[in-house]
Protein backbone atom coordinates (compact mmCIF):
# COMPACT_ATOMS: atom_id res chain seq x y z
CA UNK A 1 0.00 0.00 0.00
CA UNK A 2 1.28 3.46 -0.85
CA UNK A 3 0.38 6.57 1.11
CA UNK A 4 0.45 9.81 -0.86
CA UNK A 5 0.64 13.13 0.93
CA UNK A 6 -0.63 16.08 -1.07
CA UNK A 7 1.07 18.74 0.91
CA UNK A 8 4.39 20.49 1.04
CA UNK A 9 4.40 20.55 4.83
CA UNK A 10 4.07 16.82 5.38
CA UNK A 11 7.21 15.47 3.75
CA UNK A 12 10.04 17.09 1.83
CA UNK A 13 9.16 18.06 -1.76
CA UNK A 14 9.23 15.32 -4.35
CA UNK A 15 10.49 17.10 -7.41
CA UNK A 16 10.84 20.33 -9.28
CA UNK A 17 8.71 19.09 -12.17
CA UNK A 18 5.06 18.27 -12.71
CA UNK A 19 5.61 14.59 -11.92
CA UNK A 20 7.59 12.74 -9.30
CA UNK A 21 11.16 11.69 -9.85
CA UNK A 22 11.66 8.59 -12.00
CA UNK A 23 11.47 5.25 -10.15
CA UNK A 24 15.26 4.88 -10.31
CA UNK A 25 15.54 8.04 -8.16
CA UNK A 26 13.76 6.97 -4.96
CA UNK A 27 14.29 10.25 -3.08
CA UNK A 28 10.59 11.04 -3.41
CA UNK A 29 9.38 8.04 -1.44
CA UNK A 30 10.30 6.58 1.91
CA UNK A 31 9.77 2.98 2.91
CA UNK A 32 8.08 1.94 6.11
CA UNK A 33 7.44 -1.76 5.59
CA UNK A 34 5.12 -2.88 4.17
CA UNK A 35 4.18 0.55 2.83
CA UNK A 36 5.72 3.54 1.10
CA UNK A 37 5.01 7.16 1.88
CA UNK A 38 5.36 9.59 -1.00
CA UNK A 39 4.61 13.26 -1.39
CA UNK A 40 4.48 15.78 -4.17
CA UNK A 41 4.16 19.51 -4.52
CA UNK A 42 1.17 20.67 -6.52
CA UNK A 43 1.91 22.88 -9.52
CA UNK A 44 2.86 26.35 -8.31
CA UNK A 45 3.65 25.15 -4.79
CA UNK A 46 6.95 24.25 -3.17
CA UNK A 47 9.50 23.00 -5.67
CA UNK A 48 7.07 22.32 -8.52
CA UNK A 49 6.87 24.15 -11.82
CA UNK A 50 4.48 27.03 -12.29
CA UNK A 51 1.24 26.10 -14.06
CA UNK A 52 0.80 27.28 -17.65
CA UNK A 53 -2.63 28.70 -16.90
CA UNK A 54 -5.57 28.47 -14.53
CA UNK A 55 -6.10 25.20 -12.69
CA UNK A 56 -9.27 23.64 -11.34
CA UNK A 57 -9.97 20.84 -8.90
CA UNK A 58 -10.46 18.63 -11.95
CA UNK A 59 -7.02 19.44 -13.38
CA UNK A 60 -5.33 18.94 -10.00
CA UNK A 61 -7.07 15.55 -9.86
CA UNK A 62 -5.60 14.62 -13.23
CA UNK A 63 -2.13 15.53 -11.98
CA UNK A 64 -2.73 13.47 -8.83
CA UNK A 65 -3.76 10.52 -11.03
CA UNK A 66 -0.47 10.89 -12.91
CA UNK A 67 1.49 10.95 -9.66
CA UNK A 68 -0.33 7.85 -8.41
CA UNK A 69 0.23 6.04 -11.70
CA UNK A 70 3.91 6.83 -11.48
CA UNK A 71 4.56 5.90 -7.85
CA UNK A 72 1.90 3.28 -7.08
CA UNK A 73 1.01 1.77 -10.44
CA UNK A 74 -2.36 0.07 -10.09
CA UNK A 75 -1.86 -0.48 -6.36
CA UNK A 76 -4.16 0.82 -3.64
CA UNK A 77 -3.31 4.09 -1.90
CA UNK A 78 -4.14 6.03 1.22
CA UNK A 79 -4.29 9.75 0.51
CA UNK A 80 -3.21 12.18 3.21
CA UNK A 81 -3.79 15.84 2.58
CA UNK A 82 -3.10 18.95 4.62
CA UNK A 83 -5.08 22.17 4.21
CA UNK A 84 -5.96 22.58 0.51
CA UNK A 85 -4.38 19.16 -0.14
CA UNK A 86 -7.01 17.70 2.18
CA UNK A 87 -9.83 19.21 0.15
CA UNK A 88 -8.23 17.98 -3.08
CA UNK A 89 -7.89 14.46 -1.63
CA UNK A 90 -11.49 14.48 -0.33
CA UNK A 91 -12.85 15.56 -3.73
CA UNK A 92 -10.61 13.09 -5.59
CA UNK A 93 -11.42 9.96 -3.58
CA UNK A 94 -15.12 9.49 -4.56
CA UNK A 95 -14.26 9.25 -8.26
CA UNK A 96 -11.34 6.88 -7.63
CA UNK A 97 -12.75 4.34 -5.17
CA UNK A 98 -11.01 1.55 -7.07
CA UNK A 99 -7.67 3.02 -6.04
CA UNK A 100 -8.15 5.18 -2.91
CA UNK A 101 -8.56 2.88 0.09
CA UNK A 102 -8.21 5.43 2.88
CA UNK A 103 -8.10 9.17 3.62
CA UNK A 104 -6.32 11.25 6.25
CA UNK A 105 -7.43 14.88 6.23
CA UNK A 106 -5.26 17.23 8.26
CA UNK A 107 -6.78 20.65 8.85
CA UNK A 108 -8.46 20.24 5.47
CA UNK A 109 -9.82 23.34 3.78
CA UNK A 110 -13.63 23.28 4.06
CA UNK A 111 -15.57 22.66 0.84
CA UNK A 112 -17.59 25.83 1.51
CA UNK A 113 -14.65 28.22 1.88
CA UNK A 114 -15.89 30.81 -0.62
CA UNK A 115 -19.34 31.03 0.94
CA UNK A 116 -17.84 30.95 4.43
CA UNK A 117 -15.68 34.04 3.84
CA UNK A 118 -18.57 35.91 2.18
CA UNK A 119 -20.81 35.15 5.17
CA UNK A 120 -18.12 35.94 7.75
CA UNK A 121 -17.19 39.27 6.16
CA UNK A 122 -20.12 40.95 4.40
CA UNK A 123 -19.67 42.94 1.21
CA UNK A 124 -20.47 46.07 3.20
CA UNK A 125 -17.36 45.62 5.38
CA UNK A 126 -14.80 48.42 5.48
CA UNK A 127 -11.16 48.78 6.49
CA UNK A 128 -9.02 45.69 7.24
CA UNK A 129 -12.04 43.37 7.11
CA UNK A 130 -12.87 44.53 3.59
CA UNK A 131 -9.23 44.06 2.58
CA UNK A 132 -9.20 40.54 4.01
CA UNK A 133 -12.43 39.67 2.18
CA UNK A 134 -11.08 41.05 -1.12
CA UNK A 135 -7.77 39.19 -0.72
CA UNK A 136 -9.49 35.89 -0.02
CA UNK A 137 -11.92 36.23 -2.91
CA UNK A 138 -9.01 37.06 -5.24
CA UNK A 139 -7.19 33.93 -4.06
CA UNK A 140 -10.31 31.84 -4.67
CA UNK A 141 -10.52 33.26 -8.20
CA UNK A 142 -7.04 31.95 -8.99
CA UNK A 143 -4.84 34.86 -7.96
CA UNK A 144 -2.49 32.52 -6.09
CA UNK A 145 0.82 30.82 -6.95
CA UNK A 146 -0.98 27.66 -8.06
CA UNK A 147 -3.39 29.64 -10.26
CA UNK A 148 -6.01 27.33 -8.78
CA UNK A 149 -9.58 28.58 -9.12
CA UNK A 150 -11.23 27.35 -5.93
CA UNK A 151 -14.95 26.81 -6.02
CA UNK A 152 -17.29 25.61 -3.33
CA UNK A 153 -18.64 22.15 -3.93
CA UNK A 154 -19.94 19.07 -2.27
CA UNK A 155 -17.53 16.43 -1.03
CA UNK A 156 -19.25 13.16 -1.88
CA UNK A 157 -18.86 9.85 -0.11
CA UNK A 158 -15.75 7.87 -0.97
CA UNK A 159 -17.48 4.65 0.00
CA UNK A 160 -16.65 2.39 2.90
CA UNK A 161 -13.03 3.37 3.49
CA UNK A 162 -11.20 4.40 6.65
CA UNK A 163 -11.09 8.18 7.12
CA UNK A 164 -9.26 10.14 9.80
CA UNK A 165 -9.87 13.86 10.26
CA UNK A 166 -7.24 15.74 12.22
CA UNK A 167 -8.13 19.27 13.24
CA UNK A 168 -6.05 22.14 14.52
CA UNK A 169 -5.41 21.92 18.20
CA UNK A 170 -4.68 18.20 18.23
CA UNK A 171 -1.11 17.00 18.35
CA UNK A 172 0.20 17.33 14.83
CA UNK A 173 2.30 14.18 15.08
CA UNK A 174 -1.00 12.38 15.45
CA UNK A 175 -1.11 12.65 11.66
CA UNK A 176 1.65 10.06 11.35
CA UNK A 177 -0.23 7.66 13.62
CA UNK A 178 -3.47 8.36 11.73
CA UNK A 179 -1.84 7.52 8.40
CA UNK A 180 -0.53 4.27 9.87
CA UNK A 181 -3.99 3.44 11.30
CA UNK A 182 -5.82 4.19 8.04
CA UNK A 183 -3.24 2.26 6.01
CA UNK A 184 -3.60 -0.76 8.31
CA UNK A 185 -7.42 -0.55 8.17
CA UNK A 186 -7.36 -0.28 4.38
CA UNK A 187 -4.98 -3.24 4.13
CA UNK A 188 -7.27 -5.22 6.41
CA UNK A 189 -10.29 -4.39 4.24
CA UNK A 190 -8.35 -5.43 1.13
CA UNK A 191 -7.65 -8.80 2.76
CA UNK A 192 -11.29 -9.21 3.77
CA UNK A 193 -10.76 -8.74 7.50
Amino acid sequence: MTSIASTTAFIKPVTKTNTPSPPDQPAHCGRAAPSRVCSYDRLGAGGSDQPDGPQSFSSTGKILTGVLDRVAGDGPVVLAGHSLGGLIAARYAPDHQDRVKGLVLMDATPPTMVDDIKKAIPESATGPAAELRAQNIAIFKGENPEKLVMTDGEVRSAGNIPVEVIQHGKQYLAAVQAIERVTAQAAGQAQGE
